[in-house]
């Protein structure tokens, strides 16, 4: 009744009651009581609570005397004058809890979360934020309002060969599941928003890129083919350069593949998408058709449903990442995407029963960790249905049948019910679309086990009377680098991200990059200004791309894409094994003989490691064995 709707149900633990010895005198022990709340998400996030009229006197009492100061005579915007409270604090998630403590305060004295006790359940948000008391809702939902007037200038472009049908969001940062919240960069504004470019303080050169594909108006011109197709989709890039720059001063970078476009702050990268592409490769390269598919026609459509899913459950954003940061915090980034985890997260939301779906990130978050160490991955495929519309029995069997014909199944079979209805270019990706690739069983095993334990203690340390936030998870969310076999150290300097770093936000700290300022070359008579921005940058992600190209037969990589600095090296034991020479197998090896003369090939590990530090040049700083 006090909350007014925002809470669902509530639960109590008592702490029982622990052994008394019968010698000793009897005496009163202090217990821990837990209440829990389970909340309405659609009047979790209000800010103002109405309550009754002046003429109604008896009712006026009762509010005044349940709210104390806090009741108020509002007259509202549609005439009405009413006695209400106003809760001014973000994020809106957190009004509960304050509601509750200042309850606890105006009636009984008791101080929470200070003296008589605490409030928890928004501890792990500065492992997103770096701050407790600001959330990050509102740099995604900039970035949406930033994407939807880009689509609005896309619409009115004249004088395009075809015009432009829809823009559909791609990567993680247009669902609101990136782990990096989006902010605006100084240098990702056109020079006519240059009285909003002041207000933003954000410098990096490293700047993420928000992926999205453009759907043109169908047309029976198209070429046939491949090749033909890819130079006409470079001039359409250059095309649309030229008409945004000519009708809207919006400023792009062209490249053969994509096309950048600096709005407002933010660096989006858009793909042309052919329909008719999928299957010309598949005639040729279908591995390659399989990869298109993923890109330009399942990756939309994830991204479109996936938003619908966080509009009818609003915690289902913050539990994907909090469940990415935990995985990038074990140095586990590169083994899985963003959209298996995705889906992963989804699956808790949609596949909740006996329970009720989660209504807080940390309940989420819980819930995934629970089904990776609960769920067998190796016999029971996972089926997710983000619409929660129980897909049919003849869908299920259908997957299930075709999942079982797949000879080399991934570690993962994970796949959604709008995959299963749309043509597939190749039968064998059905289920693997995400994790074909990675996990590995090896790495999978390895998840599941720090699942299991950070499950456990996560539960008994929040539940403790000890419990003092994010300070006290520390040890979950920090890797056990003594399991590696080599540690490659980075530059910090050249890091992407590095301002994310789990030991910088656990401790409160944020370090932003250096700012780097436009350089205009006095030799040149125009006014060019050269920006040092460089989006979608990575050297981590490049340096462990050519690791895995070149030595993945001998080691496994893994590290923290979100600001990690340390690369964890873990040799394979199959290569230790020695082989007979030849020229295929003398890459890394030393050549030796055995006790009847013949030349063998044995793994030579320090030439190996020397390798991939000279790979990584000036990005390495140090190789600990």
């Amino acid at each position: 009744r006090r909350v007014h709707g925002r809470i669902l149900a509530i639960g109590l633990h008592l702490e029982p009651f622990g052994a008394a010895n019968l010698s000793s005198q009897p005496h009163v022990t202090a217990r821990q009581v837990t209440i829990g709340f389970r909340v309405n998400h659609s009047n979790v996030a209000r800010l103002v609570d109405r309550g009754p009229g002046p003429s109604e006197y008896s009712d006026v009492e009762q509010f005044k005397q349940l709210w104390g100061p806090k009741a108020e005579l509002r007259r509202f915007k549609d005439g009405a004058i009413v006695y209400s409270c106003v809760w001014n604090m973000y994020p809106k998630d957190l009004i509960p809890q304050h509601i509750v403590s200042y309850l606890l305060q105006h009636h009984h004295q008791l101080t929470v979360p200070e003296a008589h006790g605490r409030i928890c359940g928004n501890e792990l948000n500065r492992l997103l934020t770096g701050d407790d008391e600001k959330g990050t809702d509102e740099g995604f939902a900039e970035l949406r309002f930033v994407f939807g007037r880009l689509g609005e200038l896309f619409r009115q472009l004249e004088g395009l060969p075809l015009p432009v049908n829809a823009l559909h969001p791609r990567s993680a940062s247009l669902r609101q599941t990136s782990v990096v919240a989006p902010v605006r960069n100084l240098h990702a504004f056109s020079d006519t928003q240059s009285k909003e470019a002041l207000e933003c303080s954000r410098t990096e050169i490293n700047e993420n890129v928000h992926e999205a594909v453009i759907e043109l108006a169908p047309s029976s011109k198209w070429p046939s083919d491949i090749h033909a197709i890819q130079k006409l989709k470079t001039a359409m890039y250059l095309k649309i350069q030229e008409k945004l720059l000519e009708q809207f001063q919006v400023n792009c970078v062209v490249s053969l593949t994509y096309l950048d476009i600096f709005f407002e702050g933010f660096v989006f990268r858009f793909r042309l998408h052919y329909h008719k592409e999928v299957y010309l490769w598949s005639q040729t390269s279908p591995s390659l058709a399989a990869q298109l598919h993923r890109a330009f026609v399942l990756a939309p459509q994830l991204s479109t449903r996936l938003n619908a899913l966080s509009a009818d459950h609003p915690a289902f954003h913050g539990s994907a990442r909090l469940a990415k940061r935990w995985l990038s915090s074990h140095m586990m980034s590169p083994h899985f995407g963003d959209e298996a985890v995705d889906l992963l997260v989804a699956y808790c939301f949609t596949n909740a029963k006996p329970f009720a779906a989660p209504t807080s990130s940390l309940s989420g978050f819980l819930r995934f960790l629970w089904l990776l160490h609960n769920h067998d991955f190796a016999t029971t495929p996972i089926l997710v249905d983000l619409e929660e519309e129980r897909a049919s029995q003849e869908i299920r069997e259908k997957f299930e049948t075709q999942v079982q014909s797949i000879t080399k199944k991934p570690a993962i079979v994970l796949a959604s019910v709008f995959e299963l209805q749309l043509p597939c270019p190749a039968e064998n990706i059905l289920g693997q679309a995400w994790t074909s690739k990675a996990p590995t069983q090896v790495v999978l095993s390895r998840v599941c086990e720090l699942a299991r334990e950070t499950h456990k203690l996560l539960v008994t340390r929040v539940m403790s009377p000890k419990f003092v936030g994010a300070k006290h998870l520390k040890k979950l969310f920090l890797p056990q680098l003594n399991h590696f076999d080599v540690l490659i150290h980075l530059d910090p300097e050249t890091v992407a991200n590095r301002h994310t770093r789990i030991r910088d936000l656990l401790k409160g700290r944020i370090k932003r990059g250096k700012t780097h300022k436009n350089i205009l070359y006095k030799n040149l008579k125009s006014k060019v200004t050269h920006t040092p921005l460089m989006p979608g940058f990575s050297p981590l992600a490049s340096y462990l791309a050519e690791l895995d190209s070149r030595f993945s037969n001998f080691a496994l990589f893994f590290a923290d894409e979100c600001g990690g600095t340390t690369i964890g090296v873990v040799l394979k034991p199959s290569s230790f094994v020695p082989k007979r020479f030849s020229v295929n197998s003398c890459q890394g090896a030393l050549v030796v003989q055995d006790s009847e003369g013949t030349q063998i090939a044995v793994p030579n590990i320090i030439e190996v490691v020397a390798d991939m530090k000279l790979l990584g040049k000036d990005l390495v700083r140090l190789v600990q064995f």
